[in-house]
């Protein structure tokens, strides 16, 4: 036993070791050029590590961005989650700038084939070549590593645990192990919190479809629905802390969101880039494709031809081939709004269509006669969808020198496409991305585009630009200026239900101007030391202190257990 166990954990530790290789190899080709091609939504997420970094620097969590987007005190942190951005941001210290965005693309990497690898053992019990497949080709999804390229990195890292949630449900759902799998969904859904709202949404929204249709077909007995509703208290009691700003700050009346309209892609538009493997947020990729079109010759049972249901609908789902005009007419349309597109359903499609992928793949290696052959196609054929995927960033960055970001930017306001290196990375501080920046400031700020006014940094004295001194410190903006007793002070800084002011060290009472800011009246006349910040309550800490307490009792009760587990069980 002993022996079997030490051959069991040296081919898990090489395997690991593989997967790391193939995670360096997939990002050292663009991170020796010391370059990032930022677009998209790169700007607003390089702002917000740097965000982080900067206050780990004074041990200091991150409620607003006083260093950055424009330095308005925006609360984006408090609600667009920020938990992993810590662990990356800390890289900063050891590391340039643009190598540790790369390396921390590496770690995430790694981490999606090592649970993904993990949670294909646990579903194919024990199914080594299946699960090993399954990572593959789910870390190398088209979709997968559009989301790399294109900084979509709260997607990027929510497509990690999406396995783990999913591993949870079907244990729940449709095995013996349901209390396993009532903890496993619980983690994995929290994860998916701590990474990416939107992609929790998709993923709570597919699950309760799977539920219902499991209902009305008798599956679901007292005992599932009771683990279930227990799976859900731990969900909240490890999340609670992040929703609590969202209570606090009256987020529906007071903060303004991202426009919520649904836009529909055509069914042509994704069939031509997933077959052309056209680097796109609208395409599976070619391998996934393929799994689509000829997934359903190798199901054998009937949880594999859900899968496979569950894979093609999610798909239709992501394009006009679904009739959304009718939904439309319906009240089921405001539940797919805030998903903004409906190429976000591909994110759950590809899960699913890559576990079908993983069994077509397993099942021609398997074939005597030409498995290795086909094998070998199959490989060249994830070589050239990473090749595609990556080759327009690469050229991007050889062949164009990075920006000069100082020069670039209009009206404070950066373009969408730039080539940041080292040296221009921090003075990206200055200024606000070309999309995200204004996501989450206060309704008033929005209204008439007032944060443009706030964005020029005007402080108000009875409705007069006057002249200050400012600095930004960790979720602290001060300004120092010369006013009178009675005078009415408009600071340039967006005030939340949870934000506060000193002023020369006495807290003041303060309220929301007509441009969204912090208001208040002078006390005294003479030289004025103002400083504004977030204060977030003792209940939000609390949660806070008792989620890390869970997440201690779970991990070691799983260290304990696995442990053992490790060592006994040859799928390990």
């Amino acid at each position: 036993m002993k022996l079997k166990s030490r051959r069991i954990n040296k081919y898990n530790v090489t395997l690991m070791l593989i997967f790391l290789a193939i995670s360096i190899l997939t990002f050292f080709p663009v991170m020796r050029l010391g370059k990032i091609f930022v677009y998209n939504d790169g700007v607003f997420h390089l702002q917000r590590l740097n965000e982080v970094y900067l206050n780990l620097k004074s041990c200091s969590p991150t409620f607003i961005a006083s260093h950055t987007f424009g330095k308005m005190g925006i609360a984006s942190f408090e609600f667009y989650p920020s938990v992993f951005l810590y662990p990356w941001a800390l890289l900063r210290f050891i590391s340039k700038p643009v190598t540790a965005f790369y390396v921390g693309y590496i770690v995430i990497f790694f981490v999606t084939m090592v649970v993904s690898y993990f949670t294909m053992l646990s579903y194919s019990k024990g199914d080594r070549v299946r699960s090993i497949a399954f990572a593959l080709i789910y870390g190398f999804a088209g979709k997968h590593i559009t989301e790399f390229m294109k900084f979509q990195i709260g997607e990027v890292i929510a497509y990690t645990f999406i396995p783990i949630a999913f591993l949870g449900f079907y244990k729940l759902m449709l095995t013996s192990e349901k209390k396993q799998g009532g903890r496993l969904l619980a983690i994995g859904l929290a994860l998916i919190a701590y990474s990416h709202v939107l992609s929790l949404y998709l993923t709570v929204t597919t699950m309760a479809f799977i539920f219902i249709v499991l209902f009305l077909l008798k599956k679901i007995d007292i005992r599932t629905f009771l683990v279930c509703v227990k799976s859900a208290i731990l969900f909240l009691l490890l999340v609670g802390w992040q929703l609590m700003p969202f209570i606090e700050n009256d987020f529906r009346h007071k903060v303004s969101t991202p426009n919520f309209l649904f836009h529909v892609d055509p069914i042509e538009f994704l069939w031509h880039n997933s077959w052309h493997n056209i680097f796109d947020d609208a395409s599976l990729g070619l391998v996934i494709s393929i799994s689509l079109v000829l997934g359903w010759i190798v199901i054998n049972n009937q949880i594999e031809k859900w899968i496979y249901v569950v894979g093609v609908f999610t798909t239709m789902a992501a394009t006009n081939l679904f009739p959304w005009e009718i939904v439309k007419r319906t009240g089921l349309y405001n539940l797919v709004t805030p998903l903004q597109n409906s190429f976000r359903f591909l994110i759950v499609s590809v899960f699913f269509l890559c576990i079908t992928a993983s069994l077509l793949l397993t099942r021609i290696i398997k074939i005597k006669k030409y498995g290795i052959i086909l094998t070998v196609i199959l490989f060249l054929g994830f070589l050239f969808s990473y090749k595609e995927s990556l080759e327009g960033y690469y050229s991007v960055i050889s062949n164009n020198q990075a920006t000069n970001v100082v020069r670039s930017q209009k009206d404070k306001q950066l373009p969408m496409f730039m080539v940041i290196n080292n040296m221009e990375y921090d003075k990206m501080n200055n200024y606000l991305s070309p999309s995200g920046s204004t996501d989450y400031i206060t309704k008033l700020a929005a209204k008439d585009n007032n944060y443009k006014n706030i964005k020029n940094d005007h402080l108000l004295i009875n409705g007069k630009v006057k002249s200050k001194v400012r600095f930004s410190d960790e979720n602290r903006i001060v300004f120092i200026f010369e006013a009178k007793k009675g005078d009415k002070i408009d600071i340039p800084v967006m005030k939340y239900n949870r934000t506060r002011i000193e002023v020369n060290g006495k807290i003041v009472k303060s309220q929301e101007s007509k441009r969204g800011t912090v208001e208040f009246m002078l006390s005294s006349s003479g030289r004025q030391k103002v400083s504004v910040y977030y204060h977030p309550s003792i209940l939000d800490g609390l949660l806070f202190i008792g989620a890390i307490f869970i997440w201690v009792i779970i991990l070691n009760t799983s260290l304990s257990q696995k442990l053992n587990y490790l060592v006994t069980k040859s799928f390990w």
